[in-house]
């Protein structure tokens, strides 16, 4: 049985939560052409960019990486919806020219309200 790479378990994330490479760039900011070199092992992700796939499909970096064959963060739905936004919320928010510092602090003041 053919090892599984960190583009195969990228592509099952992805499909997993029936999202198209499109839906994903819209949501996380990763360029749907990095997605397809992601998912084809033509060039694999930072360590940033890895992190803010794993929070926004909910796995580990541990199952991406073939550590462990349990993905461990699936969510229910309506917590699922609600973390995706989460996500992109960050995402856009370190994108918007921010420092980190003022990103820090909304996402402070984010977290006591949730």
């Amino acid at each position: 049985m053919k090892k599984e790479t960190l583009g195969m378990r990228l592509k099952q994330a992805r499909e997993f939560n029936r999202l198209t490479q499109r839906q994903v760039e819209e949501e996380t900011g990763v360029s749907n052409t990095n997605l397809s070199k992601y998912e084809s092992d033509i060039t694999s992700p930072g360590f940033e960019t890895l992190r803010l796939l794993a929070d926004f499909y909910n796995v580990s970096t541990d199952w991406f990486f073939g550590i462990t064959n349990k993905p461990n963060r699936i969510l229910p739905d309506e917590l699922k919806e609600y973390d995706i936004k989460w996500v992109s919320l960050v995402s856009k928010c370190k994108k918007s020219g921010l420092s980190p510092e003022q990103v820090e602090q909304i996402i402070d003041v984010i977290s006591k309200v949730k």
